[in-house]
């Protein structure tokens, strides 16, 4: 009988579902703010250095230069 209550109690538990609600507040952004991605300690700040990497990556990366087709 003990088993059978404390199945049942488990049963019931596990069909249980609370609520989920997000709070909102109006007009305001609540997550991490984004920064430049050349402001780092790579680059320190330098947009032109960080755009000439991101080009060179390209072209390292494009597959016809890679095997000289």
């Amino acid at each position: 009988m003990k088993l059978i209550l404390i199945m049942a109690a488990l049963l019931l538990a596990g069909c249980s579902d609370r609520e989920k609600v997000v709070v909102y507040k109006a007009g305001d952004y609540q997550g991490k703010t984004d920064a430049a991605p050349w402001n780092n300690t790579t680059y320190n700040g330098d947009k032109a250095k960080w755009e000439g990497d991101i080009r060179a990556r390209g072209r390292q990366q494009d597959e016809s230069r890679r095997t000289g087709g």
